[in-house]
């Protein structure tokens, strides 16, 4: 895999133009100008007086490659999606409108009085309703963004 400029996802720390490693089974690799997944889940390359310390690099420093493009942008948006969160105690009618309507704890008329944690009655079947369509809307706007991504060639 080619990096990009030879970027890391440490700041201001780049790839190594030539470099060796040897891998896990002592085999000694060459690089030049590239990443590699050797050992490693992702990609990754030797650098110069940055990232971390290795004595199996040739350098004696190696760090992950910087990702890029379509796919670059999907990790973006995933990181992103779970770390907005909001900042106040949802209500009893909002967590409601997440479960599937069939395990929603009011659907049944016989056993609402016998509940201990009954939803207030200003949650009505509207209110839920409603609240369901705005988390609908929520996520297929995430899907269609994804998908867009997808497309464009992650």
């Amino acid at each position: 895999m080619l990096c990009v400029a030879l970027q890391t996802r440490f700041p201001d720390c780049k790839c190594a133009k030539d470099y060796t490693y040897k891998n896990s089974k002592g085999v000694v690799e060459k690089y030049s100008g590239t990443c590699t997944t050797s050992d490693w889940a992702n990609p990754w390359c030797a650098t110069v007086n940055c990232g971390l310390k290795s004595t199996g690099v040739s350098t004696g420093f190696w760090a992950d490659c910087k990702p890029y493009g379509t796919r670059a942008e999907l990790e973006n948006e995933l990181i992103k999606s779970g770390e907005e969160c909001i900042k106040r105690e949802m209500d009893a009618c909002e967590i409601e409108a997440l479960r599937p309507v069939k395990y929603r704890c009011d659907t049944d008329s016989q056993t609402k009085s016998q509940m201990l944690n009954a939803l207030p009655a200003s949650c009505t079947a509207e209110v839920l309703a409603s609240k369901n369509a705005s988390n609908l809307q929520q996520v297929c706007s995430r899907l269609r963004l994804f998908t867009t991504l997808l497309e464009d060639g992650c």
